[in-house]
């Protein structure tokens, strides 16, 4: 527990030195709920729960520059995230959920929770850390528990069964200095949880989960701050648990500050390479950092610099960067089926949209080139659920890189049921390996009936086939990296696209569409925009036709165009031979305007086009 009690230390003394923790952009979040404003109640909230009796220890000025923009950076990224999400949620009746993850004797969770009136918190942290903070926020009189002062003297190290160390409403008229009349929420409302668990160990995770309140069909924010670097190899489990059990709702996000090892390696061959100066102190300072870090930590003397604690099993302290690179973050992401968009910024790089990074510092410094090196070695990790807008994760995390956000596998996993015409289920899923075989075969029998009367129709199929409906090709995405099972995948993933099929319960492929962005404009048809994709692939199986298949399939690609678009007007654009009646039905019924018609060989082929001006078009 010791260092949680440093951890809140070291942050009092950044606020003590006057450094504003809490930034101008999370304070537009909600109305102000007294005369207190939010950096003073995230002041009086980490006063009122140190433990330390014998005052502030004052830390050194690139101490406190480094805590005030770690929680500048994470404060920021839950008030907006909540700004955005509480307004859609309250309005079918839901919450919002924040889980913050090794949470240790941190406030920032019950901060979040004065931003909107439908806020639940979930903490989760080692028994030893639980019980201090139970301890002082049953002191404080944060929170309206169940058991009151009847289980301060059970110990709950004696019964591994009670994961659930703390649950009740979170109560902020002590802080506030009024009546408790201010709060919204009933007596019988539970918005608050404190829940023990090894975090290296899943079960252990998720039945803590199970105990509580927890709903993840509401959005929810999974909160990591320097917490994943201490689990070792247990850490792609724990992500791969938020991804599939907590972060399940299309407006879900895992956020993470953790440090990324700067290495002066090139990751395409392996070498050392010394030729880039920056480069290379960066890698030098990161070496010497982490090696006093981890001797420290092994000495059981990790003070301010080491955070929170999720487990005691170890007699060693485990400590490792989350990765090793910014691309090699992303694709241990995507390993662990985050299914979204993905990101993972240097923060020296993510600081510069703080006005914390712009303002002169509250007190004497001259370490600026030592907090630029400190900031490289720490990054700002952000994952979404897949169908989490691009525009709402912009707004929440500026400073994220939008082309590669959406490369890389983003709805690899996504899967949906939709029923059909004919009452039949339809399951709408990415392409995997084990389709793409399915794919050729369906693609090539839609046409085949032209082949004889149209070669150029027959040339066009067999170029398809040796191209992006190849399986030829590596499994691994040229662009990203990131593993995939599916050759035809990782072809439109690479070029910011997607291929989806339709099955049936018995696995057999129904139809099949691909969609790829494309770059440049079109001029020849008069579009100008900001955005162009292209519809590629559209087939389904002549017994399967007149179910609505072609409408599903069509859906998806304009579900998936608006997610990932930031700037509007943007064209989706499709063409395909005038003989194919269904095809064409198909756009022009679902309001593609022809834009064009040209005659290639003997066929006729047509262009259609379908213009979103917002996103608000389409809802």
């Amino acid at each position: 527990a010791k260092t949680a009690i440093d951890a809140i230390n070291a942050k009092l003394s950044a606020l003590q030195n006057n450094y504003e923790l809490i930034q101008d952009e999370s304070r537009k979040a909600a109305d102000e709920r007294s005369k207190t404003g939010r950096r003073d109640l995230y002041e009086k909230l980490l006063r009122q729960i140190n433990p330390s009796a014998s005052g502030i220890k004052r830390q050194t000025p690139l101490v406190n520059a480094g805590y005030a923009i770690r929680v500048a950076t994470l404060s920021s990224t839950i008030a907006k995230f909540i700004e955005q999400k509480s307004i859609v949620s309250s309005v079918s009746g839901g919450c919002v959920n924040i889980v913050m993850l090794g949470c240790g004797l941190d406030v920032l969770g019950i901060w979040a929770s004065s931003l909107a009136p439908n806020i639940n918190v979930y903490e989760i942290d080692c028994i030893d850390n639980c019980i201090l903070k139970r301890d002082r926020l049953r002191a404080i009189g944060l929170i309206k528990d169940d058991q009151g002062d009847e289980d301060s003297q059970h110990d709950v190290r004696s019964n591994e069964c009670d994961s659930l160390i703390m649950n009740g409403r979170i109560d902020l008229s002590i802080i506030y200095g009024v009546d408790e009349e201010i709060s919204e929420k009933a007596d019988d409302v539970r918005t608050y949880s404190l829940l023990t668990a090894d975090l290296r160990n899943i079960s252990s995770l998720n039945k803590a989960m199970n105990v509580s309140t927890f709903n993840p069909k509401y959005p929810t924010i999974v909160v990591s701050e320097l917490v994943i670097a201490y689990l070792g190899n247990h850490s792609e489990q724990l992500m791969q648990y938020i991804a599939s059990s907590i972060c399940t709702c299309d407006d879900s996000m895992f956020i993470a500050y953790e440090p990324i090892f700067p290495s002066n390696r090139d990751e395409n061959d392996g070498k050392v390479s010394l030729s880039d100066n920056h480069s290379s102190v960066i890698y030098g300072y990161s070496v010497e950092y982490f090696g006093h870090f981890l001797s420290k930590l092994n000495r059981g003397e990790a003070g301010q610099q080491n955070e929170t604690q999720t487990t005691k099993k170890s007699s060693q302290p485990s400590f490792g960067p989350f990765a090793t690179s910014e691309i090699n973050a992303e694709n241990k992401l995507r390993r662990c089926s985050f299914d979204g968009m993905i990101d993972c910024t240097r923060m020296a790089t993510a600081v510069t949209y703080f006005d914390i990074s712009r303002s002169t510092p509250p007190e004497l410094f001259d370490e600026y080139a030592a907090l630029n090196l400190h900031l490289y070695c720490y990054s700002i990790i952000c994952a979404t659920s897949s169908s989490f807008h691009l525009t709402d994760l912009v707004q929440i995390c500026p400073w994220v890189k939008v082309e590669t956000a959406i490369q890389g596998g983003r709805g690899f996993h996504w899967e949906k049921s939709f029923p059909s015409k004919g009452g039949e289920e339809v399951i709408l899923t990415s392409i995997k390996k084990d389709y793409q075989e399915q794919v050729r075969s369906v693609f090539k029998a839609s046409y085949s009936h032209l082949f004889e009367e149209y070669p150029s129709v027959k040339k066009l199929v067999k170029s398809a086939l040796k191209t992006d409906l190849s399986m030829k090709g590596t499994m691994i995405s040229k662009e990203r990296g990131c593993k995939s099972d599916c050759v035809i995948w990782n072809k439109y993933s690479d070029h910011g696209g997607a291929f989806w099929v339709a099955i049936d319960k018995s696995d057999s492929l129904l139809g099949c569409i691909g969609v790829m962005k494309k770059d440049g404009k079109y001029s020849t048809h008069g579009l100008e925009a900001s955005e162009y994709y292209e519809i590629n692939r559209l087939a389904v199986r002549a017994e399967a036709r007149g179910r609505g298949i072609g409408k599903i399939l069509l859906d998806a690609v304009v579900c998936f165009v608006l997610q990932n678009t930031i700037t509007y007007p943007v064209h989706i654009i499709a063409v395909t031979p005038k003989i194919l009646g269904a095809a064409n039905t198909l756009y022009s019924t679902n309001d593609f305007e022809m834009k064009e018609e040209k005659t290639i060989g003997k066929m006729l082929i047509r262009t259609y086009v379908k213009t979103y001006l917002s996103r608000q078009d389409y809802l």
